[in-house]
Formats: C-alpha cells, sequence, structure tokens
C-alpha cells in the first residue's frame, strides 16, 4: 500500500516539477535525471542475487533492456516533452488513456473477457479525456 501511495505522490510530483524543468532543460535531461534518482531511490530497497544475476544469458539482458526503453524510458520522454504544451493537470488526466489501451490491447490480442465493469471503465475514461478536449469559448 505505501509503494502504491509513494508511486502516485511520486508522480504528481514529477508532473508539477517537469511543468517548471521543461523551461530551462530538455525532456531528455529531465527523464534521464528522474531515471537517476529513481535507480538511487531504489537500490538500497533491492535484494540482488548477484551469482544469479552474473548467470542470466545476453538474451534476457537485451530483452530487458529493450522492455526497460520501451515500456519506462520513451513513455516518460514523450510525457516531460507533452509538458512543454500543456498544463500538468490535464497532462496527467491525459496520460490515464494508459488503461483504456491497455484493456483494449488484452480484449483484442490476448483475449480477455469483455465485462461490464471493463466497458464502464473503459467509457468513463474515454469520456474524461473527451471532455478535457473540448474548447472553451
Amino acid at each position: 500500500m505505501l509503494y502504491g501511495l509513494g508511486s502516485g505522490f511520486g508522480y504528481a510530483l514529477y508532473s508539477i516539477f517537469g511543468k517548471y524543468a521543461v523551461r530551462k532543460y530538455s525532456s531528455l535531461t529531465i527523464t534521464a535525471y528522474t531515471f537517476y534518482l529513481a535507480l538511487a531511490a531504489s537500490w538500497p530497497l533491492a535484494d540482488f542475487d548477484y551469482q544469479r544475476l552474473a548467470a542470466i544469458n545476453q538474451h534476457a539482458i537485451g530483452s530487458a533492456l529493450c522492455l526497460g526503453l520501451l515500456c519506462a524510458v520513451l513513455p516518460y520522454l514523450l510525457y516531460t516533452k507533452g509538458l512543454e504544451q500543456i498544463e500538468a493537470g490535464q497532462a496527467s488526466i491525459l496520460a490515464t488513456i494508459e488503461p483504456f489501451v491497455a484493456a483494449a490491447v488484452g480484449v483484442i490480442f490476448f483475449a480477455e473477457a469483455l465485462t461490464p465493469v471493463k466497458i464502464i471503465g473503459m467509457g468513463l475514461i474515454f469520456a474524461a479525456i473527451a471532455v478535457l478536449n473540448i474548447r472553451k469559448v
């Protein structure tokens, strides 16, 4: 529970401070420093088995690196780039499209059940994004 709350708090701080940081630094610089800080903060919490870690083959390391870049670095980089154009609050709400896409991919590609609760949740996410994109007169 504490990890989840900490994660949400960190995400909120990233959105707020990232908005101010993009005025002075590039999104790549901000993302790099974010990942350095995350590494430094999480390293003491990791329980590494160095012998088993040394036995991992190159294919697994390559896969992990590609997954890390595709699923962690690239989204943060794009999110930070987006902070240059829109408000931090709006950016964080728009980022909630992720569960919608994840649910759709699960249903389409992995034959997950499309339950009424999932449909309602996807609809609410889509409606929230649509409301955000209504131009104010």
